[in-house]
């Protein structure tokens, strides 16, 4: 059932509005019975209008960067992927997330979730870097996640999925330790 709004005087067009929800989608029927003081509903005539629903189509969400890791580490017996990349333990990584506004035009929010990454979440397309420290001595499998929402927070809004390998095995830390002494500007000669 939906309020008229407009001007009710004589000839002046009314309008009606009625929201569907996505589960509603599909051609549905309408009818419009409209009445004045001067009648009654029972001489009311409801005209009939058949109208097609469409479904607000959730944003979709890609992670374009960074590329994917074509050559396996050492001893790795994991499978790599378009969605896979190997990095050295303690490594950064910069990710950067596309999207498509739903079909209702809203604009959309878009978050990340990094998996044993520092920081662990961020907001927008693209986020700062991430150091994913790892664990020495071992491979470590972590997900990203973007997420990408619009107004309506439909549950099929878009995400996507990139994994990265943390290299701690094959990955060496060390410190470098220096002396350095001042030259002076005489070439050390004393007059």
């Amino acid at each position: 059932k939906a309020t008229p709004t407009g001007d009710f005087s004589a000839g002046v067009p009314v309008s009606l509005t009625h929201t569907y929800t996505n589960d509603q989608a599909g051609i549905r029927t309408v009818t419009v019975t409209a009445t004045d003081k001067r009648s009654v509903d029972a001489n009311a005539v409801p005209r009939t209008f058949a109208v097609t629903v469409l479904a607000n189509a959730a944003p979709t969400a890609a992670i374009t960067s960074p590329q994917a890791s074509g050559t396996p580490p050492k001893d790795w017996t994991g499978s790599l992927d378009a969605t896979t990349v190997v990095i050295p333990a303690g490594g950064k990584l910069k990710f950067v997330g596309t999207s498509t506004r739903p079909t209702s035009g809203d604009p959309v929010t878009s978050s990340w979730s990094f998996e044993g990454g520092a920081p662990s979440t961020a907001t927008g397309d693209t986020p700062d870097e991430v150091i994913f420290a790892g664990t020495p001595g071992q491979f470590t499998e972590v997900t990203v996640r973007y997420t990408v929402k619009d107004s309506l927070d439909d549950p099929k809004s878009g995400s996507a999925q990139f994994r990265v390998v943390v290299d701690g095995k094959n990955t060496q830390s060390f410190q470098l330790g220096y002396q350095y002494r001042l030259k002076s500007e005489d070439n050390g000669t004393v007059e």
